[in-house]
């Protein structure tokens, strides 16, 4: 089976009740770390619900390629990325799909910006060695004052800093 996308552009805001603190108290935090994790301010989570017969979080493919990544491009900014798992813990989906999953991230409001950049930049690196047009799938948890909005974005790689540009946070 071949998990592919036929959006084009396609994005929902919704309200959430997921917080940082939430996550922090989930059964897969890995407290041994909790020091080095709680200094994030975007974090990437495994997903929400479980998959078949894993008691394991779960992270999309590549999410080690797609952390590395933004970890190295964001030095020098404001945003402090990290990954909540341990590495024994840790474990990837492969679907060996057409469609790029990019981790699911929790992030302060300050770290919208930036991260929502480094993704663009990273969806551009990963369209320069694609021959055929990349499609993607994005859910992102932009968390203030105690409060969440869901972002979610599904389609063309290279329609998704417009259409994440074309949002405004604040008025939702």
């Amino acid at each position: 089976m071949i998990h592919e996308s036929k959006e084009v552009s396609k994005i929902e805001v919704t309200d959430i009740e997921l917080t940082f603190s939430d996550i922090y108290e989930k059964p897969y935090f890995p407290k041994e770390h909790a020091e080095e994790i709680q200094r994030a301010n975007a974090l990437i989570i495994p997903y929400d619900e479980g998959f078949r017969d894993h008691n394991n979080p779960l992270f999309p493919e590549e999410s080690v390629v797609f952390f590395q990544y933004v970890q190295d491009a964001s030095n020098g900014t404001e945003v402090t990325f990290d990954i909540c798992a341990s590495d024994e813990q840790f474990h990837e989906l492969e679907l060996h799909a057409d469609l790029i999953n990019i981790p699911n991230i929790i992030m302060t409001v300050v770290a919208f910006p930036i991260v929502t950049g480094l993704i663009t930049n990273y969806l551009y690196d990963k369209m320069k060695s694609r021959r055929t047009d990349l499609k993607v799938k994005v859910n992102l948890i932009v968390e203030t004052e105690g409060k969440s909005k869901r972002i979610s974005y599904e389609g063309d790689a290279d329609k998704f800093e417009s259409t994440i540009k074309a949002i405004n946070l604040l008025d939702e």
